[in-house]
């Protein structure tokens, strides 16, 4: 009873930061790639999708260049840059989604908010990364639950 109060309260602070950050952010333009280096649509691997959440990985000589996207305003972006020895295959990378619950199948009251990255080389993992699409929102709701216990002056 007392996971499914959790799961319950979690879930509803991360759909109150959704709702504040896209207050916040409605009056701004379209705002440039979050990614430092740029990707041509030749150079992809593979890439996988889960809601608003988004993994692409291509490849160039001897490098995988990672970004980790979403069409919610509470992420920013993330890039990941890693040196490989020759060529990767897509059979040697693991995207694995999870949802808050701890869950990674599909079903209707799932939200995937994380996605962990695995690279292997020759069998052996290159590069292993986990990735929280909403801590962004998470930190909100803890900055306001913080304000709301301080007392007033």
């Amino acid at each position: 009873m007392k996971k499914k109060t959790f799961i319950i309260v979690i879930t509803v602070y991360a759909f109150l930061g959704c709702v504040a950050l896209r207050i916040k952010n409605q009056g701004r333009k379209e705002q440039e790639s979050p990614f430092q280096l740029a990707v041509e649509a030749e150079e992809l691997l593979v890439s996988s999708k889960k809601g608003f959440h988004s993994v692409e990985i291509y490849e160039r000589e001897k490098q995988l260049i990672i970004n980790a996207q979403s069409e919610a305003a509470f992420f920013d972006g993330a890039q990941f840059v890693v040196e490989t020895a020759g060529e990767v295959k897509e059979e040697d990378i693991e995207i694995i989604w999870t949802a808050l619950g701890g869950k990674t199948k599909v079903s209707d009251d799932n939200s995937f908010i994380y996605a962990e990255i695995r690279v292997y080389e020759d069998n052996k993992l290159i590069f292993n990364e986990k990735i929280n699409f909403v801590q962004k929102a998470f930190d909100i709701m803890q900055e306001l639950e913080n304000e709301e216990m301080r007392p007033m002056q």
